[in-house]
């Protein structure tokens, strides 16, 4: 049986998503399918559920905070990206993986109500999931290199493991200046995934003249990436918190639970008729 189902999924576009089996080798074992959510609960069952979520719906972010404590850094979270986003922080869910050194400690935060909505398009579609991870930290990281994906439009960014950002394709040359300039880790290369037959802008292998640009082609779907990677990408999992999946109890410990209570019940009798 397969290790998971890896589920490519956007809320903005609720009635379609992307599936393949993964070992746990992180190899495909099943054909790339795409379809509706009900589709793909046919398939979903008797296996685990990873939904790589499409990243336009996440804010991916890194911060400097003066504690290691996780339930500090928590609280803290939400007032050192204040400024960063246009909206109200009550309105956003956030976790946290494991800090760097160099970069800080990676962040993601998404609407509250777009995550309402995603578990419960899943849950009316019969689906329990397992995780729910930024489709852009699951492309190949490592040490002093950047990773770049193509996929329907957008850029999907990785400077380091778990850190991050999607932007639209035809801004990405300004992006990557704009990192280069600021940065004090420059990459030895920079990895571009695309789809095969549509090669990127070959301006981006202009950027910078001491960087090594490595492209490399996919078919079908990025999933063929990303079946390789999620598994690092789990400390971002957004199901931590107020979303962590409740276990449910099953039908035997009911039955147990049912049997011990009767057993108490009669005990008691046993022992107030003795007594009397």
């Amino acid at each position: 049986m397969a290790g998971a189902l890896l589920l490519h999924y956007d809320p903005a576009r609720p009635d379609q998503a992307t599936w393949s089996h993964v070992n746990n080798l992180g190899e495909l074992t099943s054909r790339i399918t795409s379809g509706s959510l009900e589709d793909a609960a046919i398939v979903a069952q008797q296996n685990k559920v990873i939904v790589l979520l499409d990243s336009s719906n996440v804010h991916l972010n890194r911060v400097q905070l003066p504690t290691s404590n996780r339930q500090k850094m928590l609280r803290a979270i939400p007032y050192a990206l204040e400024e960063q986003l246009a909206e109200d922080i009550d309105d956003f869910h956030f976790v946290i993986g494991k800090t760097d050194p160099h970069y800080g400690t990676p962040v993601a935060g998404i609407r509250v109500d777009t995550m309402d909505a995603l578990l419960n398009a899943f849950d009316q579609a019969g689906i329990n999931i397992d995780a729910v991870i930024p489709d852009a930290i699951c492309s190949p990281a490592a040490p002093d290199q950047w990773t770049v994906l193509f996929h329907a439009g957008k850029a999907l960014v990785q400077y380091q493991a778990l850190i991050g950002t999607v932007i639209d394709s035809a801004n990405l040359p300004l992006l990557l200046q704009a990192s280069l300039n600021k940065t004090e880790h420059k990459p030895e290369k920079i990895v571009y995934f695309y789809l095969d037959g549509d090669e990127p802008d070959p301006s981006l292998e202009e950027i910078d003249s001491e960087i090594e640009i490595i492209k490399v082609a996919y078919n079908t779907h990025p999933l063929v990436v990303f079946c390789a990677e999620y598994t690092r990408a789990k400390s971002l999992n957004l199901l931590q918190g107020k979303y962590k999946p409740k276990r449910k109890s099953t039908g035997q410990w009911y039955r147990w639970r049912l049997a011990g209570s009767l057993a108490a019940v009669w005990m008691i009798l046993y022992l107030g008729i003795n007594l009397f």
